[in-house]
């Protein structure tokens, strides 16, 4: 079986309950941790995902578990928290690039996957946005989202029930992406193998935690933060005006983009500021103003 619910109180996942996604057998996730390369062929057939196989291009994919839903989100931010697992640790993660994706598609987005999708299964780093597999989470690349689990003959982990099967996982992990409250988003959750069909891996889905964030704002208005921030936005001019602010505050203006990511930052400059939308891809966008523990959030789409 390839998903499954679990119950994480008595181990060391980090998640207390949830769904569990494999590209091998679910039940292989049980610890102790006393092999050192444990696995189930899912299926004597490839069972590829072609969207998985843009992330780990030119690796193929094999063993591809896929749950896909639709869903109406009643805030701004969609956000969903997970911790991926593998048995690839530590032998093959320079290589082998096992790897799960959650692709959101809907209104305002547009993205190079399967209807136009976006992957929010990602994580900053200074060069920018990386996809979770193997071989950008392990214990030498981004080790401070690793959680080392033994190799299946480390004590205590391979006689302790208390330690899943998997060599190595990550810490939870949080994605998200802006979204256009009360319409409908549809989500594909994926996990494959990359080349092989042996030495699994899991994705575990914290039960309760696709949730959407606080920023239901309207059209152009401002929270409750500051009221007297001031937002325009001027399309046919390409720009966005913010102003309201006191001149001696020292205050940021960031804009982010369907995926959360930051397009643009800048610091206000005696009390105002000025973005340039030109260039920016059609849909919505959210702009925050932050002026010390005040924060300030609006809400708008670039529609041409």
């Amino acid at each position: 079986m390839q998903f499954a619910a679990f119950d994480g109180h008595l181990c060391n996942i980090g998640l207390t309950h949830g769904i569990i996604l494999s590209n091998g057998d679910v039940a292989d996730a049980v610890g102790p941790n006393n092999t050192g390369a444990y696995g189930t062929v899912a299926s004597e057939s490839p069972v590829s995902d072609p969207d998985l196989e843009q992330l780990i291009a030119p690796q193929v994919s094999r063993d591809a578990a896929v749950i896909e839903f639709d869903l109406v989100p009643y805030g701004d931010t969609l956000i969903m928290w997970s911790v991926f697992a593998s048995e690839e640790y530590p032998e093959a993660n320079p290589v082998v690039s096992d790897v799960m994706g959650v692709f959101l598609s809907g209104p305002g987005i547009s993205g190079p996957f399967t209807n136009d999708a976006v992957n929010i299964a990602v994580f900053v780093v200074d060069t920018g946005l990386v996809s979770v597999m193997t071989t950008t989470i392990n214990d030498e690349s981004n080790p401070d989202l690793y959680v080392p689990n033994g190799n299946g003959t480390t004590a205590p982990q391979d006689e302790d029930p208390y330690f899943v099967q998997y060599d190595g996982f990550s810490i939870p992990l949080r994605f998200s992406s802006v979204v256009e409250p009360g319409v409908s988003y549809h989500m594909k959750i994926a996990i494959a193998d990359a080349a092989d069909k042996i030495y699994d891996s899991s994705v575990f889905l914290a039960g309760g935690s696709l949730t959407t964030g606080s920023f239901a704002l309207g059209s152009n208005a401002p929270s409750d933060a500051r009221q007297d921030v001031r937002f325009e936005y001027y399309p046919d001019a390409a720009l966005i005006q913010v102003a309201g602010v006191a001149k001696s505050d020292h205050a940021d203006v960031v804009l982010m983009d369907v995926a959360g990511r930051i397009v643009k930052k800048q610091r206000m400059v005696h009390g105002a500021s000025a973005l340039s939308t030109q260039g920016l891809a059609r849909g919505p966008y959210l702009l925050v103003v932050q002026s010390g523990p005040a924060r300030s959030a609006f809400r708008f789409v670039v529609d041409r």
